[in-house]
């Protein structure tokens, strides 16, 4: 049988099982092991690592031949809010989303860098490059935009470093929970491709 490693930076809410082991690991520095893996999977990692270009040939380097790599990213060009009570409020929602991108960037992130992974993934030498795309509706209800909501409080002093006020803050959460409220999500791509070799790969 087969086995999975969970692994984050801080990995205190993971929860080890049957064939299932945690660990803590920080991608961006900690080492990896040599073709030691059939199956890698990322999801939403690589966005917020500054050195994600250099972190992805390691990766890479850690599957077996003929393994998988999956990076499952968003790319928060497109998410534009569909229907608000008004002019102002739709203002708002944009700012907010912008001022998260640019806050995104000065921590050396890249909230677009979903739609760069195939190619990122085909320049790191992988082949079969599959890439899987989906978009929904955020509502009142929507965790997705449950999370949005959570930004304004985890993320308001990189939020209020780009502009934003207190009070503006106050107001996207109340127009996230007025139940007419319509947006579309971020697109997230889900990503994968192989690495060369391996027996009939």
């Amino acid at each position: 049988g087969g086995s999975v490693l969970a692994t984050d930076r801080d990995p205190r809410d993971l929860v080890p099982g049957p064939h299932l082991a945690v660990a803590a690991l920080d991608v961006a520095r900690d080492p990896l092991p040599e073709a030691a893996y059939d199956l890698i999977v990322a999801r939403l990692v690589l966005q917020h690592v500054p050195a994600r270009d250099a972190v992805l040939p390691r990766l890479v380097r850690a599957l077996r031949p003929g393994g998988l790599l999956q990076i499952d990213e968003i790319d928060a060009s497109y998410e534009p809010p569909l229907l608000t009570p008004d002019p102002a409020a739709e203002a708002l929602y944009v700012r907010f989303l912008r001022a998260k991108s640019a806050a995104m960037r000065a921590a050396g992130g890249d909230p677009h860098w979903g739609q760069r992974v195939p190619a990122a993934l085909r320049a790191a030498g992988l082949t079969g490059i599959d890439a899987h795309l989906h978009i929904g509706v955020r509502h009142a209800q929507d965790p997705g935009l449950g999370l949005q909501s959570n930004h304004t409080r985890n993320l308001r002093d990189r939020l209020i470093g780009q502009g934003m006020t207190e009070e503006e803050l106050d107001q996207v959460r109340r127009l996230m929970r007025d139940p007419s409220f319509r947006a579309a999500s971020s697109v997230f791509y889900s990503v994968q491709g192989r690495r060369p070799g391996g027996a009939g790969r």
